[in-house]
């Protein structure tokens, strides 16, 4: 981890993630992942052959500010499986449409199969 500065103006990488804060004693305020894309579409940094646009991997809140879909952001989390995921899983689960519960569904089950979660 290095500041981005006039001396080191570029990130590492584009799969990596910039931390945001005020000064170096202040307390962070956003991560900020960065993501690599590929002719033009969303690549996951993950797993490369996880492609789409940009319009059907994330979303546009009123504020104006893009996320990443939450089945997205879900599979990442399928990754590690910690206690914290299980609980975003639970708490988002009820909340997605059901093709794109299918979706994380057939994609954690093809990238973790051992992944515990309940769904699976």
């Amino acid at each position: 981890m290095r500041p981005l500065t006039d001396r080191h103006p570029e990130v590492f990488g584009p799969a990596t993630q910039v931390w945001v804060r005020e000064h170096g004693d202040a307390p962070w305020v956003i991560d900020l992942p960065l993501t690599p894309d590929r002719d033009g579409l969303w690549t996951n940094k993950y797993y490369p052959e996880h492609t789409g646009r940009l319009e059907d991997v994330t979303w546009v809140a009123e504020d104006g500010i893009r996320y990443l879909n939450p089945e997205i952001v879900l599979l990442f989390k399928a990754r590690l499986y910690r206690t914290k995921d299980q609980h975003d899983l639970d708490r988002a689960w009820p909340l997605l449409p059901a093709d794109r519960r299918q979706w994380l569904r057939e994609t954690v089950r093809s990238y973790f199969p051992d992944c515990p979660w309940k769904f699976v």
